[in-house]
């Protein structure tokens, strides 16, 4: 899990066997800040380690801004730092002390180009200014487990820092953590692609529909569709792992390896960095041109949500929210993922309690009018693009691709789930998602519960709406047309 406690504060826990990992980073502040900011930065630090178990590796690691220097001075300090200490390396040390950390930098003797941490803008031949300031901390426990610590000068980052690695002996299980896949429905837009994807996945219905005509399930019909919609998804819409950033190319790429090459070349290195900026810029623009003609085409939709949300993208006043800070109603830090379940679960049933009476109004003799393609159709198109999946997987864009033959496929399955009543167990399920209100979101109530439904159960429930719409218009008195949809 990923927890962010402040601005300079954040907490990942990493589930292993036989003991779990947790890492704390750091980002100390400077020594031009006041003593009480950096008073108030190992108080943040303490409280999260109250909270871990002392018997887990806990890594305390980050950017300390502060020189502890050469020479030990305690159990805790050992005696290969670098250069002289100033009073923020005493405040480390006492940090260390309290908590029982080993600064673990410090007890592997290395040559000074494997020491430093920053290098100072003014770094320069025959002008060295060169520091040591990020440390990895390791409970005490576990410092024999730390098998060495060093930096590696010649990484190819762009960074006033230098990658510090720490390399750890710990005798632990392999735990296989089912990751969801995700996929990239972009390139559904691409004609191509969408009429490949279309045929196969009509193809997959057919024949499924063929071999189960005599006796259908639909609770084994709704399952096989799922699988059908994930088969096509891993065959043609897996995303580029490799590409971090939208508008980033196979070009890009290509050049960054050559980079990489020429590192110790100072002239090609340049040239080939020029040529990587100049290609950046182009796809960037590139992008950008894509992105002015989504929010036109919004803005003939008068879709007005797409348009701003589009707009705060391109402008950079956009940004996903990331939030991951919880305290329960009594104004506790909730680390552990138990614990956060918990006091969702309190939450959620507080906020959903109903006390109404169950028992169900009697229906015997009342039946519908069947369900017409007609109706499927318009309620498939009324879908939007780009909305999340329920558990089912089975995404608005894949409905939208289906052909008259399984769109009649559908509509005699959801006349058999309409005049029994029998649900498939998948549409009974959903997903719960929490998008905070505000930057500063703690607690429940700061955070909106979304919930993620089947869009075949949404596709169902848009016609027996617009059937319940239509007879309320039918029962409103002319006097009321305000009330009436494109009357008035």
């Amino acid at each position: 899990s990923f927890t962010p406690i402040s601005p300079r504060v954040l907490l990942v826990q990493l589930k292993e066997s036989p003991i779990d990992i947790n890492i704390i980073q750091v980002y100390a502040p400077t020594t031009d800040r006041s003593d009480e900011e950096v008073q108030e930065f190992y108080n943040s630090i303490e409280l999260v380690l109250k909270k871990l178990k002392k018997d887990e590796l806990n890594i305390v690691m980050g950017d300390y801004n502060a020189k502890l220097g050469e020479g030990r001075t305690s159990e805790l300090v050992g005696p290969f730092g670098l250069g002289e200490r100033n009073t923020r390396g005493d405040d480390l040390e006492t940090f260390a002390m309290t908590n029982n950390l080993v600064v673990t930098n410090t007890w592997f003797k290395q040559p000074p180009r494997k020491l430093y941490t920053w290098k100072s803008p003014l770094d320069r031949p025959g002008r060295i200014v060169r520091n040591q300031i990020d440390y990895i901390l390791v409970n005490k426990r576990f410092r024999n487990s730390c098998t060495t610590v060093k930096t590696y000068p010649g990484a190819d980052i762009n960074s006033d820092h230098v990658p510090l690695m720490g390399a750890f002996k710990i005798k632990m299980k392999r735990t296989n953590l089912k990751r969801k896949q995700r996929y990239d429905l972009r390139r559904l837009k691409d004609p191509n692609i969408k009429q490949e994807v279309k045929l196969e996945l009509n193809r997959k219905i057919n024949i499924n529909t063929e071999q189960n005509c005599n006796n259908p399930d639909i609770e084994k019909e709704m399952d096989e569709l799922r699988k059908h919609v994930l088969e096509v998804k891993e065959k043609h819409l897996k995303p580029d792992k490799t590409k971090r950033k939208s508008w980033m190319t196979n070009e890009i790429l290509d050049l960054m390896e050559e980079r990489r090459i020429h590192k110790g070349r100072v002239n090609e290195y340049k040239r080939i960095q020029s040529q990587i900026r100049t290609k950046i810029r182009e796809a960037k623009e590139s992008e950008l041109k894509e992105k002015c003609q989504e929010i036109e085409f919004y803005q003939d939709r008068y879709d007005s949500f797409n348009v701003h949300k589009n707009v705060r993208e391109v402008t950079g006043k956009y940004k996903k929210s990331n939030c991951g800070k919880l305290i329960d109603e009594g104004g506790n830090l909730m680390i552990g993922t138990e614990e956060r379940k918990n006091t969702w679960k309190k939450y959620v049933e507080k906020l959903f309690q109903d006390e109404r009476s169950e028992k169900t109004p009697n229906r015997d003799g009342i039946q519908g009018d069947d369900i017409l393609e007609e109706e499927v159709q318009v309620a498939i198109k009324q879908i939007k693009h780009g909305k999340a999946a329920g558990l089912d997987e089975v995404e608005a864009e894949f409905l939208k691709l289906l052909d008259e033959i399984n769109i009649k496929w559908l509509t005699q399955r959801f006349n058999k789930i309409y005049s029994t009543g029998n649900i498939p167990s998948n549409w009974l399920k959903s997903e719960f998602i929490t998008l905070p209100k505000k930057p500063s979101a703690k607690q429940c109530g700061d955070y909106r519960t979304i919930s993620l439904m089947s869009h075949l159960l949404k596709v169902f429930l848009k016609i027996i709406h617009r059937r319940i719409y239509k007879l309320c218009e039918e029962q409103i008195a002319p006097n009321q047309f305000g009330f009436v949809n494109a009357v008035g």
